[in-house]
């Protein structure tokens, strides 16, 4: 069967010394594994265990376990997600903290790209790490574009090969296009935070909904690279990913903005065709580095390509020559809004953030209460304010935002060296 007609399994990432594996010839396993949902849930860690409660096991493989969990101390039924991560070997343990770090970072950056919440967001205990997060209800892009591929009108190609998003109850292609763009945007944050994803995949983009609005956000942010830090963004990456410098281990190309750009190009290669792209099983680069988008014969021609399919050919294009994520944004925004004008509710997901569209629900304050820590030097976090944080004045207080997604403004108080002082930071909502 033709490559590019086959419904594909989960796809497994691989850190260097995964690569380095594979390119010696071990056959390890392309495809995740499937969760093994008999093994009983441990206790949350102390820090947790009266303000949250287990509601069930969502994943599971042998990094550890995903749960959602209700909220206790706040009224109604609200959810985050807690990631339970066994520790191993040492690099494996070293891995999972540079992990913790990068969402640490990410925390209230913004709402598209997943971050770590609650105080505390971290824990450790003698055999596991464990992470609060925000909870995602609505699965991810790839179960999306799964269950297009099962319906028989979904699956068709409409106009210009494109899917007939429109067949699927709820959705249409402006509406794709719009949780596409929030998924840039996540990529987009992180870049102006000094960091490459480089794991981008339909796996990894989850919708959050609520009362049938929604809105997606980049998560997994295992693999993230500091783009300043010489060598730190290495061979790594998931195969039928990777874009051709990877492959050829091209320093400078590895390091660059660039290398994400193919990523997403891929996810939307995958979310507007009804076939895959033809490098998807790849396993040693060389259908990836000869890839033309000129020659694919499941891309529209010239002639008949709309404007989405050209932004797509541009993505896939050597990286010297790629569009930057700015651009992707623009062009993307531009095209909903005059390509795909009549449809009113893509046009809110595309122009409100999650919060202002009403598709997400801040994480409730009670989850912050650890009032009165002194803090010393440690860089700030919102767990550390002694008080409700509060909207800032001011246009430079959190810095000017050059990101396409900045969070509103907030200050607090913390307890510096016995010394009360402000602290100014982005968050969802000042709460």
């Amino acid at each position: 069967m033709e490559a590019g007609r086959m419904s594909r399994q989960r796809l497994r990432a691989f850190d260097s010394e995964g690569w380095r594996l594979l390119n010696d010839g071990i056959d390890l396993p392309l495809f995740a594994s499937s969760f093994d949902e008999q093994e009983e849930s441990p206790e949350l860690p102390s820090q947790w265990s009266e303000k949250l409660r287990v509601v069930k096991l969502v994943g599971q493989g042998g990094f550890g376990m995903v749960f959602q969990c209700q909220v206790l101390c706040q009224s109604g039924a609200t959810y985050v997600t807690v990631k339970m991560i066994r520790k191993r070997d040492p690099r494996t343990n070293a891995l999972v903290k540079q992990e913790i770090a990068v969402l640490e970072q990410m925390n209230g950056v913004s709402d598209y790209c997943i971050s770590a919440t609650g105080a505390p967001a971290f824990v450790e205990t003698e055999g596991a790490y464990w992470l609060m997060m925000p909870y995602m209800n609505s699965g991810d892009l790839f179960a999306l574009a799964q269950g297009c591929r099962r319906s028989a009108g979904c699956s068709l190609e409409c106009k210009g090969k494109h899917r007939c998003w429109s067949e699927l109850e709820g959705f249409s292609m402006a509406r794709i296009l719009a949780l596409f763009l929030d998924v840039v945007k996540g990529v987009d944050a992180m870049h102006e935070k000094g960091m490459l994803h480089t794991d981008l995949k339909l796996e990894n983009a989850m919708l959050h909904c609520q009362d049938k609005k929604c809105f997606a956000a980049v998560i997994d942010l295992g693999l993230a690279c500091n783009m300043s830090k010489p060598g730190d963004c290495g061979w790594c990456g998931t195969p039928g990913y990777m874009p051709p410098e990877v492959w050829q281990q091209d320093v400078i190309g590895m390091a660059r903005p660039s290398r994400d750009v193919w990523a997403l190009g891929t996810m939307l290669y995958e979310l507007l065709y009804k076939r895959q792209p033809p490098y998807m099983g790849d396993r040693n680069g060389s259908s990836t580095i000869h890839y033309n988008p000129a020659y694919d014969k499941h891309i529209p021609i010239l002639q008949k390509q709309k404007r989405i399919d050209k932004l797509l050919v541009e993505m896939l294009l050597s990286y010297q020559y790629r569009p930057t994520i700015p651009e992707i944004i623009k062009e993307l925004q531009d095209i909903i809004s005059t390509d795909y004008a009549a449809d009113a509710e893509a046009q809110s997901m595309a122009k409100l953030s999650p919060t202002d569209l009403g598709a997400a629900l801040p994480t409730p304050p009670c989850l912050y209460e650890t009032w009165g820590t002194d803090i010393g030097d440690l860089p700030f976090h919102r767990e550390h304010c002694s008080d409700t944080p509060k909207p800032a004045e001011g246009y430079l207080r959190c810095g000017a935002c050059t990101s396409f997604s900045c969070n509103p403004c907030c200050k607090c108080r913390v307890l510096r060296h016995k010394k009360v002082v402000k602290e100014y930071f982005r968050m969802q909502v000042c709460q």
